[in-house]
């Protein structure tokens, strides 16, 4: 957390602007099964058996969005109550 609050002004954004940003940025993001997917579909030769590391993979980065939302909503929560 940290070293976001370090760079968001470095951007010159608020932390909330900065990670909102990232969240966007992430989720916009295609996902590694559909990555893989159109891999295989462009390169039949280069088909890469992904199996359950896709789904842990994709769970990891679901788990790493959910935890950045909660973070702006704490966010949010925290300047708010402030005077």
């Amino acid at each position: 957390m940290t070293r976001l609050k370090v760079r968001a002004p470095q951007t010159g954004q608020s932390l909330q602007e900065y990670l909102h940003e990232l969240t966007t940025r992430e989720a916009r993001q295609p996902v590694l099964a559909e990555t893989a997917e159109r891999t295989q579909r462009s390169a039949p030769a280069l088909r890469v058996v992904l199996g359950n590391d896709a789904n842990a993979l994709e769970s990891h980065r679901e788990s790493v969005v959910e935890f950045a939302t909660r973070l702006v909503a704490m966010w949010n929560i925290s300047t708010e109550s402030k005077p």
